[in-house]
């Protein structure tokens, strides 16, 4: 419910959003933003610790651009956010 508040107060290049937050999961939080107006191309990226095949296609179909997994490799975030970050 937070990072739903906050991508409406200001703006973001990207979002790291973790699969497992209190009060709102990554995927309704993720589900919530994609229906507000103008950001439907900014950059979710799931965070979590599970590489399960199937929950990444949940996550992908919520509308999360990519995964990656915890703990994060630093070389690997920065690869992700180059991919996705685009000015």
């Amino acid at each position: 419910a937070e990072a739903v508040a906050k991508v409406q107060s200001r703006r973001y290049d990207a979002v790291l959003m973790d699969s497992q937050m209190p009060v709102m999961d990554g995927i309704s939080a993720t589900r919530e933003i994609r229906r507000l107006p103008g950001l439907h191309a900014l950059p979710i990226i799931a965070l979590s610790a599970n590489c399960d095949p199937q929950q990444v296609v949940e996550y992908l179909d919520a509308g999360m651009n990519d995964h990656l997994v915890k703990p994060i490799d630093g070389n690997n975030l920065l690869a992700t956010l180059r991919r996705w970050i685009v000015h």
